[in-house]
């Protein structure tokens, strides 16, 4: 992947834990977090130039 993939999955990612941080409920939270998990493995890929396929 690109470099512009690479940061835009990590500003996903931050956005995720910032809504974790806000919300209230706890499945809201787990649910962010779990997105913010997610968007760090893609970015990571991004970094390393491998893709995904999920």
């Amino acid at each position: 992947m690109r470099e512009p993939d690479q940061s835009y999955y990590q500003r996903r990612a931050e956005a995720e834990l910032a809504r974790a941080r806000q919300a209230t409920l706890n499945p809201v939270v787990q649910a962010h977090y779990e997105l913010a998990e997610a968007y760090l493995q893609k970015a990571s890929l991004a970094e390393r130039g491998e893709s995904s396929t999920s």
